[in-house]
This record gives structure tokens, sequence and C-alpha cells, in this order.
């Protein structure tokens, strides 16, 4: 018996909580713990467990509080069988954001793995409390109650799931393998499942992966940031970095396979151009070309700048001329320089028309500068 997995999508967006607008561009370090979650979603997809478990690792290394991450290291630990380190993990995820209904789920489903199935049956209880129209957590409890031999229980949750889903026909085979059980035994009375008390919460994304790519959007052609781009790549067609902001303009717009054209366009012209590999990764990725995804992604950690590292000057030693009558005083010990904290750095606007502003003033500042140089 195996539960239905709740799974996260990997890059449900283009851009992430850590971005950074600097003079209207977007800009993912590839040292924060996005870009390698986004990496260890390629290698999952492609079943290659052991290395996409190191770069959740390391995303959980540089971020001890990503609870997408200590979630979906749960799930690739599950698939390599290591299910009481996937037990660890889940309850990590949990004990970050009490609501991930989807990582109780999963915790629920590592426990059916152990055998543990009253724990799974309160784990699943707490998913879908927090979803009430949550249907992996209805049909993976309606199994767990099956192996406790509680098939009423189990034909209520999977009548649940049919209300939702009329469609699924496993929860319908499972229902009629619990309605046999149940006629093959006079019925004993079982306490009703309780309905779960509706707990609001922002809906998450439960897939790890689009099932299939979605059509793509028609390229708006007025939209006023595209139309600058394409007037710069225009007016500079050898100039990769304007290639690169109309591929993220086009990202932003969901029109993914023009954003992999342009960005494509970039890299011919500049082969080592980091930027341009990593947002073409989380473009391929979103179309669900993860073993291409993987390549950008992995040409981009290679031409990643280093961080900039501050080296305190020493200081200058003062010399004294000694006279010979004089005794030369007791050395008293240098006191160390005083750690100055960096400064916080000030966020930005990230709203749409405050963004647009700041890069069409880089661009008159870009094109102004060609003109008189």
């Amino acid at each position: 018996m195996t539960g239905q997995e709740a799974q996260n999508n990997f890059n449900s967006s283009i851009h992430s909580s850590e971005e950074n607008e600097e003079e209207g561009l977007i800009v993912i370090q590839m040292n924060n713990p996005k870009a390698w979650y986004d990496r260890a979603g390629s290698l999952y997809q492609l079943g290659r467990y052991e290395e996409a478990l190191e770069s959740y690792e390391k995303a959980i290394a540089l971020d001890e509080n990503y609870a997408d991450a200590w979630n979906n290291r749960g799930m690739t630990l599950k698939c390599l069988g290591r299910h009481e380190e996937a037990v660890t993990s889940y309850e990590k995820a949990i004990a970050l954001q009490a609501d991930y209904y989807q990582g109780w789920n999963n915790l629920g489903n590592a426990l059916v793995e152990l055998g543990r199935y009253e724990e799974a049956v309160a784990s699943y209880q707490r998913a879908i409390a927090i979803s009430p129209e949550y249907c992996q957590g209805w049909h993976n409890q309606g199994e767990a109650l099956a192996a406790l031999e509680r098939y009423e229980e189990a034909v209520a949750c999977y009548d649940r799931v049919l209300v939702l889903k009329p469609t699924w026909r496993e929860t319908k085979r499972l229902r009629r393998t619990a309605m046999a059980k149940l006629q093959e035994r006079p019925p004993s009375p079982k306490p009703a499942t309780p309905e779960p008390v509706e707990i609001p919460v922002a809906q998450k994304q439960e897939e790890i992966v689009p099932k299939s790519v979605p059509s793509q959007p028609v390229v708006p052609l007025d939209h006023p940031k595209l139309a600058a781009c394409d007037r710069m790549v225009k007016r500079y067609p050898d100039d990769p970095e304007a290639w690169v902001d109309r591929g993220s303009a086009l990202a932003e717009l969901g029109c993914y396979e023009e954003a992999v054209t342009s960005y494509d366009r970039a890299l011919s012209l500049d082969p080592d151009n980091w930027q341009g590999w990593k947002d073409r990764g989380v473009a391929l990725k979103q179309l669900g070309r993860s073993q291409e995804a993987l390549t950008s992604y992995e040409r981009a950690l290679e031409l990643q700048p280093p961080a900039p590292t501050i080296t305190p000057e020493p200081a200058e030693a003062s010399v004294e001329v000694s006279s010979p009558d004089r005794v030369p005083p007791s050395p008293v010990e240098a006191p160390l320089p005083e750690i100055v904290p960096n400064p916080t750095p000030v966020r930005r606007s990230s709203s749409p028309v405050g963004r647009v502003i700041r890069w069409m003033r880089r661009w008159t500042v870009r094109l102004w500068r060609r003109l008189i140089g």
C-alpha cells in the first residue's frame, strides 16, 4: 500500500523571495538556497535521488528554516527507502510551518511504510483538518484505516474523495475492496470519522512537477517592458545583456519558449554569461525540460562570480627611536580592530510600476552613454 505524495512545485514562479532588484534587473545569487532547491527539483524528476538529496541538503545548509526543502528532502529519502530519516525530515518541515498540510500527508505516508498506521491516520487527519478538500489526504487516510481493518471509516473517506474527484479510479477500486471486506463479516459499530475543522490557510501547489506543460500564452506586443526590450535588441543586436533582459521580460509574462530563444541568443554572444544560464534553466524547468534545465543550472554554478571578500589592511606599526638613557616602555597589546556590521540593504519597491520605471531609467542611462561615447 502506498500513499499518494503531496509534492511541491519546484518552480512555481520565475522569481523567488530571495531575489534582489538592481537597476530594474532581477538578480538571483547562485549561492542562495533557492538555486540549489531548483537544481534538486530537476534531479528528482530525472530519478537521480542521491544527487537531489545532496542539493536539498545544500539548500538547507544555507537556510535551515526552508520548510519546502525539508519536505522535499523527506520525499527524496522515501524514494531511497530511508523512511526513518524521511519521518524526521517531514517533522522538521511541519515544525517550521504548522499549517503545511502536504507535509502532514507525507509524514503519514512515511509512517505507513514503517507500519505505524495509527500514527499515520492521525497525521492524515491533521492534513485534512487544515485543508478539508484535500483529496490525497482523504484517500490516504482511507488506505491506512483499511490496513487497520476499520473498513466503514475507510469507505467514508473514499466517499468523500469521490464527491470531490468522481473520476479517481483507484479510489473507486479501493472502495469496492473495502465494501467486500465489510460483507464478509457482520458490521461492527465504529465511530464515524469526525468532520475536519476548517482552518483558513493559503493554498499551496501540490505538484512537484507539472503533469503537463501548459500551453504557451500569446506574446503581448503592447507590453511596455517587452516593447522597450524589443527596441533595444533591434538597436543593439550584439548586446548579450539586452537579450537576457528580453528573456526575463518574456518569462515574467509566462512566454517561456520565447524566453529560452532570447537566452540562447544572449549565450551565443557571451557563453560565459552566468545570469543567462541561470534564467535559461528556470525557463526550461517551467517547460518541463528538466535535463536541459539541469545542464543550465550546472553551467551557471560553474560561472558564478565569487562573493567579494574584504581583507582588513594591517595597521602600520609606529617606530620609536629609543635613547640609551631611557628605559623602553612595557609593550602594550594593540586593541583588536572593531568589526563594523554590514549595512542592511534597503529593499526597493517590488511593485510592477516601480520595476518598469527603474528598468527604463537604467536603459536611458545606457543609451545616453553610448550616444555621447
